[in-house]
């Protein structure tokens, strides 16, 4: 199954859907902080892709030291609002063709995904790159192929969008994209999608074959461009023939009467196709985070300390145990070293930053099986500050 939801939402309004992915806009015209939270509160699946680009659709391409730090800030956030990796991913750059064609090109848009990587697996997030025109990177040199080549990065982010107006083209691009996944080991995403009239027949049957065909191909996510139009959040709006174009896209805008009826359809096509549930804040399959940890006079034990052990055994923490039920000096001390080597408050102590670390460290979903993570994890008396 695939999620279906939508694209370049940079507020709430446009947020419709059971994925959203938002922007990081360099003038600080989005509100993808505030799209974030609602996504994470409520079950939806997030993408944030940080752009290069303002509200007007101009390039404002960083330093590798203030996109780092922008990469870094944005991990930090996501973090703080209880996003992991299974709700929640990074992509890097909405259309990069726009910006690096003449910036550096594709060898300088590959140098900011190499800076971007070992930053989002830091935090356990998987990380997408790509999000171009296929035609405008394949005219340019083939920018998809460069990438899959020359950088790092989990998922093949893809716009099955104005490159792919008819059945011929969507299959072609499409096709093609699986090919590049496949060779290269990535996962397929679709992060933008239709480039018509939505309100006319021909408008409605292409978005429907966009979708079959990103869903053919293994596609995990399906983001359309625009479920719901507000209009005040794109400066570039201010532009009449911008405006038109973009109207023509939208089932609705501002929130108003649907352009078509099909706007119905659409929503329970969404609910029907999305995967349920999409993971929850708080609750790494199934567990309920609580806190364990240690003290002297009352050694912590419980189902909670043997899942624990399982992971350090299976990260080379801890060598051997001799009590998997029971969190002992050595236990302690195994989490410390996790915690020193990870960056984050060192205590000794396994609360909600640390269980998503722990388990975000866990990358293969067929080695996440063998930990029993259907249980509740037993509570620490002495959280009361530091890692919760």
């Amino acid at each position: 199954m695939i999620r279906v939801g939508s694209g370049c939402a940079i507020d709430i309004s446009i947020a419709i859907g059971k994925v959203v992915e938002t922007r990081i806009l360099t003038d600080g015209s989005s509100n993808w902080q505030d799209v974030a939270e609602y996504c994470i509160n409520n079950g939806i699946y997030l993408i944030v892709t940080p752009c290069v680009n303002d509200g007007y659709n101009k390039a404002n391409i960083p330093t590798d030291s203030k996109w780092i730090e922008l990469i870094t800030n944005t991990c930090d956030y996501l973090e703080s609002i209880e996003a992991n990796k299974y709700n929640a991913k990074i992509s890097i750059i909405n259309e990069p063709t726009k910006w690096f064609r003449d910036n550096g090109g594709v060898q300088r848009y590959a140098h900011f995904i190499n800076l971007a990587y070992p930053i989002v697996k830091s935090y356990g997030f998987r990380m997408g790159a790509g999000n171009m025109e296929f035609y405008d990177a394949a005219v340019l040199g083939d920018w998809y192929k460069y990438i899959c080549i020359n950088a790092q990065f989990d998922d093949l982010d893809i716009h099955i969008q104005a490159s792919c107006d008819n059945e011929e083209r969507v299959k072609k691009y499409t096709d093609y994209a699986y090919s590049l996944a496949k060779k290269f080991n990535r996962e397929l995403d679709c992060t933008e999608a239709f480039y018509g009239n939505i309100a006319t027949s021909d408008g409605w049957n292409l978005l429907n074959r966009q979708l079959y065909h990103a869903e053919r191909i293994g596609c995990k996510n399906f983001c359309n461009v625009f479920n719901n139009l507000e209009v005040k959040m794109f400066p570039i709006l201010k532009n009449q023939q911008v405006l038109d174009k973009w109207t023509e896209l939208s089932f609705r805008i501002n929130g108003g009467e649907p352009r078509t009826d099909k706007y119905w359809e659409w929503l329970g096509l969404m609910s029907a196709k999305a995967p349920v549930p999409n993971i929850e804040k708080g609750i790494l399959d199934g567990m309920i985070i609580k806190t364990i940890g240690y003290k002297t006079s009352d050694i912590q034990s419980g189902y909670g300390v043997e899942l624990l052990h399982e992971i350090l055994l299976y990260k080379n923490y801890i060598e051997d145990i001799e009590n998997m039920f029971v969190y002992d000096t050595e236990t302690r001390k195994a989490v410390e070293s996790f915690q020193t080597d990870l960056k984050i408050t060192v205590d000794g102590r396994v609360g909600r930053q640390t269980w998503r670390k722990f388990i975000n460290s866990v990358e293969d979903s067929v080695d996440r099986k063998k930990f029993q993570f259907d249980f509740e994890v037993v509570m620490s008396p002495y959280n009361t500050n530091g890692d919760t």
